[in-house]
């Protein structure tokens, strides 16, 4: 190749240099935390809703992340919704999750205010 033949006969490599740092072209990712909702995730609850998780995934024998991945579980915590209503305005729950998990999400985050 050509910087093989140029580094065996002593020549200096060329090298790129960069002004700006490269961007992965994907748009930044919103906070799990809305405004005004508590500034910290409850650990407390982030693991109670792990457990909840994992029992549900060995009852289905499937993997916990196909119930709820750990970004939803932690938007959850954080955002603390009270009804259906609320829980559909959590990041990565949809109407299906609310209709097979819903009463037991809402039961656990209930427990954890």
């Amino acid at each position: 190749t050509r910087k093989a033949r140029d580094r065996s006969k002593g020549r200096p490599e060329k090298r790129t240099v960069r002004a700006e740092p490269l961007r992965s072209g994907r748009p930044a990712q919103a906070s799990l935390v809305p405004e005004g909702a508590p500034p910290l995730v409850s650990p407390r609850l982030f693991e109670a809703l792990k457990a909840w998780r994992k029992t549900e995934a060995q009852k289905r024998r499937i993997p916990a992340f196909r119930i709820l991945t750990d970004r939803a579980l932690t938007a959850l915590a954080a955002q603390r919704p009270r009804s259906e209503v609320e829980l559909l305005e959590v990041p990565g729950i949809g109407p299906t999750i609310v209709q097979k998990y819903g009463r037991e999400l809402l039961g656990i985050v209930g427990e954890g205010t």
